[in-house]
């Protein structure tokens, strides 16, 4: 009894271990199975499919569209689907949803951190959290915070909290643009279109959903403003009346004023002649309105010295008694004065004035023996200087924020004296991105400037120094400023010289002079460049390089190309 007890014990031992083991090896299969539905990796996901395709008996292959809609099934509806919301996204916003759903597996959520899309872009998580913030407002992103279950290194399952991004939103309006695109109704989105979508407030707001054709109905176009034009004819014959006037108007034998409409010249005659209008052609309103300002110090009565006190009493008293009456050589001189245009300080120092006076000979015949100019040639040669003297342009409105950051962030590493030209060349790389940028905010500028600033203070190795021997980053910093907005080689151009700043010159402007120049000059011989290169050598030397660089660059036709 004893023997069959311990043989009986001993079978039920064996059998209680082997079940522990069964259930051992189900709890592992439980977890592959788990591990295998949480994380939605879409290579997995493929295998799996493919080894239940191959194990089906009925040779039946199961398909998941996670785009929802039958045109974008398969590989090629996947490439129609890019090349949709290519048209219907800005770039920004493509790119953002190209790397999320790299990261999603059909049938499963697409849970991708910011992080990884950082690492997938290159680019800086403020970017990225814009773009998110963007698609959502056009309604196509949808985000909720979960709880997921995960299983890590050791075969444990722990949950955790992550973010889901649903792009439902964006496949509906890709199907949307597919239905455009295929019924009788379609226009292509063209300027000369424009007018039929306009006149339909219901297809309008359908199309405005579309980047395309919201660039169309809201930007307007691109390149230089066109002024409105008078009627050819009347403009031509108020030229021909103005001629007119000035024909029966001439005189050959007066001395007039050659610019009588200057808007800082003022006519005194006895029409206009009033009370109000003192000696110094001032009214008496504007002198009570403005306060007088001089560079000068002004000095009290009570600082005046007494020599000067006394020697105005003197004036006051002289002025005041009668003068007696003047003898013959102080008639001659009066005379003069008034007849020739000498003055008595001339006649007094000059012998040779004198001797003209007493000739008769007036004051500007001599001027002009003595190979000097008349009056009226005077006055031309001022008029002359002053065309030629450029006025000032008007300047641009840096925005006080950009000084602010800029001056902080140069004050740390550049040198105290070159702090504003940093200032300078930050505002043209504003300037310039906003007139060449479509979508430019000041939120995209500051991100990039954050980026920039980040990278510039990573960089190890820096060559630059500032006039304390420290280290400079400012160079590095703008480098990495000017590619985040990926400039043309006109563009660069543009900025390296001072038309950013002014409000009269625009990029567009730049482009085309460059493009004539560089036409004039292949055509008589002067450059034998090709466009590209005539552009580096024009770049190169404004940036006064000793040695040539070759910029990656492209040029502003490569960008019209890759529009069209």
């Amino acid at each position: 009894m004893i023997s069959i007890t311990s043989e009986r014990n001993s079978v039920q031992i064996d059998t209680i271990e082997e079940t522990k083991v069964n259930q051992k090896i189900n709890r592992n299969q439980e977890a592959d199975t788990l591990q295998a539905e949480n994380i939605h990796i879409a290579n997995e996901t493929i295998n799996e499919n493919n080894s239940q395709n191959e194990n089906t008996s009925q040779n039946q292959t199961i398909f998941i569209n996670k785009y929802i809609y039958p045109e974008f099934e398969g590989y090629a509806g996947h490439r129609y689907l890019v090349s949709i919301i290519r048209k219907i996204a800005p770039a920004a916003h493509k790119r953002t949803w190209e790397i999320a759903d790299g990261f999603q597996a059909p049938g499963q959520e697409c849970y991708v951190s910011v992080s990884r899309i950082m690492e997938e872009a290159g680019l800086g998580e403020r970017k990225i959290y814009l773009d998110l913030r963007a698609m959502e407002r056009r309604g196509w992103l949808t985000q909720r915070r979960v709880r997921k279950d995960f299983m890590n290194q050791e075969g444990m399952i722990v949950t955790r909290a992550v973010t889901t991004k649903d792009f439902t939103g964006l496949y509906h309006a890709a199907h949307d643009y597919h239905l455009w695109r295929t019924s009788r109704e379609y226009l292509a989105p063209e300027r000369e279109n424009l007018l039929f979508i306009l006149q339909d407030k219901a297809l309008m707001r359908r199309l405005i959903k579309f980047e395309n054709y919201r660039r169309l109905m809201v930007c307007a176009k691109p390149g230089r403003k066109s002024q409105e034009e008078e009627d050819y004819y009347e403009e031509q014959l108020a030229k021909a009346e103005e001629r007119g006037t000035d024909v029966q108007e001439l005189n050959q034998y007066s001395n007039t004023l050659t610019n009588p409409d200057s808007l800082y010249r003022k006519v005194i005659t006895e029409e206009n002649l009033t009370d109000k209008i003192g000696p110094n052609l001032s009214t008496a309103g504007r002198e009570s309105d403005v306060a007088p300002t001089t560079i000068r110090k002004t000095q009290t009565e009570e600082e005046i010295q007494p020599e000067t006190r006394d020697s105005l009493v003197t004036e006051e008293t002289s002025f005041s008694k009668s003068k007696p009456p003047p003898g013959p050589e102080e008639k001659s001189a009066a005379a003069a004065k008034r007849v020739n245009g000498y003055t008595e300080e001339e006649l007094k120092q000059d012998i040779g004035k004198r001797g003209a006076a007493a000739a008769g000979i007036p004051a500007e015949h001599h001027h002009k023996l003595n190979g000097g100019l008349d009056q009226k040639e005077e006055q031309e040669q001022q008029q002359r200087t002053a065309q030629s003297e450029p006025a000032p342009r008007p300047r641009r409105e840096i925005p006080a924020q950009l000084v602010q950051e800029i001056t902080q962030f140069a004050q740390q590493y550049d040198s105290a004296h070159l702090v504003t030209s940093d200032v300078t060349r930050a505002a043209k790389i504003y300037f310039t991105a906003a007139q060449t940028l479509e979508y430019f905010q000041d939120t995209l500028f500051w991100a990039f400037f954050d980026e920039a600033m980040e990278a510039a203070k990573k960089l190890r190795g820096c060559e630059h120094t500032n006039a304390k021997g420290r280290v400079n980053r400012m160079p590095y910093f703008f480098t990495c400023l000017e590619n985040a907005f990926v400039f043309s080689l006109e563009e660069l151009i543009y900025l390296r010289s001072d038309e950013p700043l002014s409000t009269e010159i625009e990029v567009w402007d730049m482009i085309d002079h460059l493009r004539k120049t560089y036409q004039q000059q292949q055509q008589s011989g002067q450059t034998q460049l090709d466009y590209r290169s005539w552009l580096e050598q024009i770049l190169n030397q404004q940036e006064h390089r000793k040695q040539p660089k070759s910029h990656k660059n492209i040029t502003a036709k490569d960008y019209e190309r890759a529009l069209l």
